[in-house]
């Protein structure tokens, strides 16, 4: 099994001393888990420590960008994974998620458990893969995300200010670590602008 290298950009490096070569690469097997990738090298010393090229926006063609904008990408990536980690660490989260699983408990069978998750959108799979995946209501709701806790305030006819804050923030970071990342002007066609 191998790979199809199709050279797709090739022009002048940001200083002109070499040249930036963007190759798609598509497998030639069907058990590739995309359908293409691109590869890239900066045959130049100077530009290859400021530059790199990123295909952050698929289905556009990849761009040359400084790694200044690459790192502060890392730094809010970093940051999101950081607040989600403070968020289910919150107090206020152990003991909402106690109480989703005192409700849950509640409830007389796994269909009723179920149909109560779905209703506020806390069961993202089937009825029948949910009955082979639940163990028990207190593994369920520490294993949610902190993206489902609003879902869990509003089962539970809960709000709280703090954890409504502390996701706000999640939001802004997850909002800033999607942005794509300015693209450098090179002129080589096959790169983006």
């Amino acid at each position: 099994m191998g790979t199809d290298r199709t050279e797709e950009a090739r022009g002048p490096c940001p200083c002109g001393q070499g040249e930036v070569v963007v190759e798609r690469c598509t497998a030639d097997h069907p058990f590739a888990s995309a359908d293409h990738w691109w590869q890239s090298r900066i045959d130049c010393p100077n530009c290859a420590k400021g530059y790199e090229v990123e295909d952050d926006d698929p289905g556009q063609a990849p761009k040359l960008v400084l790694k200044t904008e690459v790192a502060k990408r890392q730094s809010w990536t970093q940051a999101w994974h950081q607040q989600r980690k403070t968020i289910m660490g919150l107090p206020a989260v152990h003991l909402l998620l106690k109480q989703l699983a005192s409700r849950l408990d509640q409830e007389k069978s796994l269909a009723a458990k179920y149909r109560l998750l779905a209703q506020h959108h806390l069961a993202s799979s089937a009825l029948a893969t949910f009955r082979k995946r639940f163990t028990d209501s207190s593994s369920y709701a520490h294993n949610l995300s902190p993206t489902e806790l609003p879902g869990v305030m509003d089962l539970l006819g809960v709000s709280d200010p703090a954890i409504t804050a502390a996701l706000q923030k999640l939001q802004q970071l997850w909002a800033e670590m999607k942005k794509p990342l300015p693209a450098v002007a090179t002129g080589i066609a096959g790169l983006a602008a």
